[in-house]
């Protein structure tokens, strides 16, 4: 059909029938895509919409004709000249992109708004927010982007509601306002259960309540309204989140043979977390935290079982259930659903199930030993070195037994002398750092912040008895002497059991030594980080070596450390009965399997070494992340900027982006003003600006003038 017959025959009908002339053209061509295109393109050419929409998507995929992005883009220019709203999206994201022309934030963003101005925008305004906050699309701007979100949030949209919420609670991208997270947090609520009541509204509906109710109870504590109005919210939150679980239970029933289909949940996991999080609320051993248990556990057997493996939280939560039926912690004693539920932590992967279950008997039984060890199973690990020693059983037992007792007394000592508390903190956990390494941090030109913690390898420490405290200098009663290998008190000792990684913090952010030994004589900066950052997590192990799967994924526990040699002689004396319980036990063993288990001692025991330092270092108060790692492990990375070249490893993300957060600038910078200028400039552009302060330090010192003679 050519081009004037076809004008003729749309001339003949009326306006309304012209889609209809149009798709019964396209049907009539069903099998010839050239044909097909060249139909929509004669439409197209007449003005049809449809048939311009059909023919960019054609140039896009190469339907009927060679893709072409540049006809593609003409063809959209067209249709928004036109003003079809459609196309001012689609159009916008070529010049954004540099589809089919050259790149052009100015029109990305003028067309953009063109479509934001639509009565379905939202998603408009979303890049557009998005836009000013990257780097790539210009000079990022806080005030334009929180605008964006804003407009979207007041279009009824409970999931940018509870952003912008979270937006004002953390100073992200809008300067910090507690009441107004708190409105924006009341709003979403509102809007969440209108969109539930209107459920054609928008997918998901159901999803955004727990969430905006989530937001709600986090306001709440932010203002420091009761804590029992926020906790009864959260428990709200967590039955609506329950709720969406269990109609997608109901949804993935086949109706007709009435059996659950074996597929991973559809429901995303922050959900299940908002759960956790109202579970945490109570008191561990009540009946109430019972059954909320039973209800998570429920959901991670049928929705997550397979990728829960992923969530150590998960995981946790099933073994706990499973402890609560063997020992009747809020609910009667049951061996058979012990079992069951010990079952599913170890499908989880969680390591003291699959040490607990590992079968005896079993021809396997050393791999499954190995298998709970890299998961993380200390109990695990160790029954594999006493395997290897060849003792009876009993001998085995015995020796199992006094090694579990021994971690048991360090993680107790450890959490009782060494954790760090709210009024410890008060002040925040600074650390000191130089000027290259603080740019790294905030480096605007990369599309990703590294406002992380690098750990080095405590060989490079300042500290010549870093690691050895608790054995050298102290009497010859010494109980830890006898299991510390002979190269232990040698100045170059790098034995594979001492791969040990430090992170090191202060609980003094503007003090005057720190400033001269750690900032280049104060030329340096302090980062100061709130203590609600940092995860308090006390049965964990800092020398975890073994267990190859595990990666540092999860942030470690802050530690403080102590200086004196009371404190030193403090803890020896408490491990000391334990020990020698150890050294008679392994009465009458030969030396080489005596120093097999005297190593695992000491692996034990270096959960706290790293813990105590000289004397001469008592000012600076500091505390730390401790962790092990293998030399071949992947997370082990090359620092080649300095000579000899130095090992390290990354945390999560740590610094700048939670309120309260501050870098003070040292005593002895140069330029202050200006410096603290470019600080602010860099927040501002990551977004961090209301969450982070720019200071300065307040310590009286200035480097003194070198004196000729």
């Amino acid at each position: 059909m050519t081009m004037e017959s076809f004008s003729y025959l749309i001339e003949k009908i009326s306006t309304k029938k012209h889609r209809q002339f149009y798709e019964h053209g396209l049907r009539e061509r069903a099998g010839d895509s050239i044909q097909q295109f060249n139909w929509a393109r004669e439409a197209a050419i007449y003005g049809l919409p449809e048939a311009m929409e059909w023919v960019i998507n054609a140039y896009k995929q190469g339907f009927g004709t060679e893709p072409n992005a540049i006809m593609a883009f003409e063809w959209l220019k067209k249709a928004a000249d036109q003003k079809y709203v459609w196309a001012y999206f689609e159009l916008a994201i070529a010049y954004r992109d540099g589809s089919g022309t050259l790149p052009n934030i100015k029109d990305f963003r003028d067309w953009m708004e063109k479509a934001a101005s639509a009565p379905d925008g939202r998603e408009a305004m979303r890049v557009l927010s998005e836009s000013y906050q990257k780097p790539k699309y210009g000079k990022p701007d806080a005030g334009k982007a929180s605008h964006w979100t804003r407009l979207m949030a007041e279009a009824q949209g409970a999931v940018a509601m509870i952003d912008l919420s979270r937006d004002y609670a953390t100073g992200r991208h809008t300067s910090r306002d507690i009441k107004l997270q708190l409105k924006w947090a009341e709003r979403a609520e509102s809007a969440a259960r209108a969109e539930l009541a209107d459920t054609k509204k928008r997918d998901g509906a159901s999803e955004d309540l727990p969430r905006a109710l989530k937001a709600l109870s986090d306001a709440y504590k932010t203002n420091q309204r009761p804590l029992k109005d926020a906790n009864n919210i959260l428990r709200e939150a967590a039955s609506a989140a329950l709720q969406v679980f269990s109609d997608a239970e109901a949804a993935a029933s086949d109706t007709t043979s009435n059996q659950i289909l074996e597929e991973e949940s559809n429901v995303p996991e922050d959900l299940l977390f908002i759960i956790l999080q109202y579970k945490n609320t109570l008191r561990k051993g009540s009946k109430p935290r019972f059954n909320w248990l039973k209800k998570i556990v429920h959901i991670i057997d049928v929705e997550y079982s397979n990728s829960a493996r992923s969530f150590p939280e998960f995981a946790n939560v099933v073994f706990e259930l499973a402890e609560a039926f063997r020992d009747g912690i809020g609910a009667k004693v049951d061996k058979v659903q012990y079992l069951d539920t010990l079952k599913l932590a170890k499908k989880v992967r969680h390591p003291n199930a699959m040490y607990e279950l590992a079968n005896k008997s079993s021809p396997t039984y050393a791999a499954q030993l190995q298998d709970a060890a890299d998961a993380g199973s200390d109990e695990a690990f160790y029954r594999l070195q006493i395997r290897e020693c060849d003792f009876s059983s009993k001998k085995a037992n015995a020796i199992q037994d006094a090694l579990v007792e021994f971690r048991r007394q360090v993680y107790e000592y450890r959490e009782i002398n060494h954790s760090v508390s709210e009024e410890d903190a008060k002040d925040g956990i600074a650390h000191y750092t130089g000027n290259a390494a603080l740019e790294g941090m905030l480096d605007p030109s990369t599309e990703e912040s590294k406002n992380l913690m690098r750990m080095y390898n405590f060989a490079y420490f300042n500290d010549p008895k870093e690691g050895r405290r608790l054995y050298l200098d102290l009497d010859s009663n010494n109980p830890l002497k006898e299991f510390g290998p002979a190269t232990f008190y040698k100045d170059d000792i790098l034995t594979e059991e001492h791969f040990v990684y430090i992170g090191s913090f202060s609980l003094a952010p503007d003090q005057l030594d720190l400033w001269r030994a750690y900032t280049d004589n104060g030329k340096g900066f302090a980062i100061v980080t709130p203590f609600s950052v940092f995860p308090k997590n006390s049965d964990h192990s800092l020398m975890e070596t073994w267990a190859n799967k595990r990666k540092l994924s999860v942030m470690p526990t802050l530690y403080k450390v102590l200086y004196s040699d009371q404190d030193a002689k403090n803890v020896l004396e408490s491990l000391s009965p334990q020990l020698e319980i150890i050294k008679k036990t392994l009465s009458n063993v030969p030396t080489e399997k005596k120093e097999k288990i005297f190593k695992l001692v000491r692996t034990i025991a270096n959960e706290l070494l790293f813990l105590y330092k000289s004397e001469d270092y008592k000012t600076e108060r500091e505390v730390r992340f401790v962790k092990a790692q293998k030399l071949n492990s992947p997370e082990v990375k090359r620092d080649s900027s300095r000579f000899p070249t130095r090992l390290y490893m990354e945390t999560q993300t740590l610094f700048f982006s939670t309120p309260s957060s501050k870098i003070i600038i040292g005593p002895t910078v140069e330029n202050k003003t200006s410096v603290a200028m470019a600080l602010r400039h860099a927040l501002t552009t990551r977004g961090w600006e209301g969450a982070c302060e720019v200071a300065y330090s307040n310590v009286n010192y200035q480097i003194a003038p070198s004196v000729g003679r």
